[in-house]
């Protein structure tokens, strides 16, 4: 895994492994842990209950079926990075600009299946008040770099860069642009970002 969770403490039967309140942050990090394996999303909450050692019924107390369970797992997944961004310091408006591309794309490549699960078809954004809240904090480091740069229109501005980006981290994790090699993909990123900054620059000239 590479999100870096809480661990659960090893050994013991379920009444020495939890106590009030772990089982749900247990199924989460369980569930991360199989997709971050084998990238399934064909996950049910009786196989994460035998995974975490507790009774089959245990999970239903926290999550009513594995979607609510997947929403929760896309929710971590932007509280994380949310954190990623927001840890991003660049010394000018334009060069935080391009480090959060970087660090947007190697979140997805450190994360690929978390981030397709994250932006994928199989989770109902509309649903989980708290996986919306999760995407905003995710979107903020953007809307705050947009904003230092073209503050008249900051949210189209940092929608245009999370397009960006979000199609960037798909070429970069789906392989389209692995013939490239390390060095050109991360030219690219930062061409890509400068190119953004570049437009974003208020006009002064008309």
């Amino acid at each position: 895994m590479q999100l870096g969770f809480r661990r659960m403490p090893s050994g013991g039967g379920a009444g020495e492994r939890y106590h009030h309140g772990d089982l749900r942050r247990a199924l989460i990090e369980t569930a991360i842990g199989t997709l971050m394996g084998d990238g399934t999303t064909s996950l049910s909450l009786r196989d994460l209950a035998r995974r975490v050692g507790v009774s089959p019924a245990a999970p239903y107390r926290h999550f009513p079926n594995v979607t609510a369970l997947l929403r929760a797992v896309a929710a971590e997944g932007f509280w994380h990075l949310s954190r990623t961004l927001t840890a991003v310091n660049g010394a000018t408006p334009a060069e935080q600009m391009i480090r959060l591309g970087h660090a947007y794309v190697g979140f997805a490549q450190r994360n690929r299946a978390l981030y397709r699960l994250m932006f994928g078809p199989d989770i109902d954004r509309r649903a989980d008040l708290d996986l919306a809240e999760a995407m905003d904090a995710a979107f903020a480091p953007l809307a705050a770099a947009v904003s230092a740069l073209e503050p008249e229109d900051a949210v189209f501005g940092a929608l245009s860069g999370w397009s960006m980006l979000h199609g960037l981290a798909r070429l970069v994790i789906d392989g389209q642009v692995a013939g490239l090699g390390e060095n050109a993909r991360h030219k690219l990123i930062t061409n890509a970002m400068a190119t953004m900054v570049a437009g974003l620059r208020p006009r002064r000239l008309w």
